[in-house]
C-alpha cells in the first residue's frame, strides 16, 4: 500500500508542475495579446484610423497601456519560469496589425478590456 502511494506522488507532482506551467503560459499569452492590441490601437498609422478610433471611444487607449502590459508580460514570464522560446511564441501568435476600419472594429472590445484590466490593476 505504501509503495502505491509513493508511486503516485511523482505523477501528481509532475501533473501539478505541468498545470502550473500551462497556467503560466496562458497568462503570458494573455499579456502578449493585450500588449499587442493596446500597442496597435495606440499607434494607428493613418489619420482616418485615428478618427475612427476616437469615434469608437478608443482614444483613451494610449501607449502607456502597452508599456504597462509589457511589464506584466515580463512578470508573468518570470513567475512561470518561461524560456525565451515560450515568450517569443506568445508574442508571434498575438501580433496585431490594424490596416482598416474593420481591423480596428475587430479588436475594439479587446482593447477596452485590456486597457481596463491594466488600469484597474494599478500595475506601473
Amino acid at each position: 500500500m505504501l509503495t502505491a502511494a509513493c508511486d503516485r506522488a511523482p505523477q501528481s507532482t509532475d501533473q501539478a508542475r505541468q498545470a502550473r506551467h500551462k497556467l503560466g503560459l496562458e497568462r503570458i499569452d494573455r499579456a502578449a495579446y493585450c500588449t499587442a492590441v493596446t500597442k496597435a490601437v495606440s499607434s494607428l498609422a493613418t489619420p482616418a484610423l485615428r478618427r475612427q478610433a476616437e469615434a469608437l471611444g478608443l482614444d483613451d487607449v494610449t501607449a502607456q497601456f502597452a508599456t504597462r502590459w509589457q511589464t506584466v508580460l515580463k512578470q508573468q514570464a518570470r513567475l512561470a519560469r518561461a524560456d525565451t522560446n515560450d515568450i517569443s511564441a506568445a508574442i508571434d501568435r498575438n501580433q496585431i496589425i490594424i490596416r482598416t476600419t474593420a481591423d480596428l472594429k475587430a479588436v475594439a472590445d479587446d482593447a477596452f478590456t485590456c486597457a481596463g484590466e491594466i488600469e484597474r490593476s494599478g500595475n506601473d
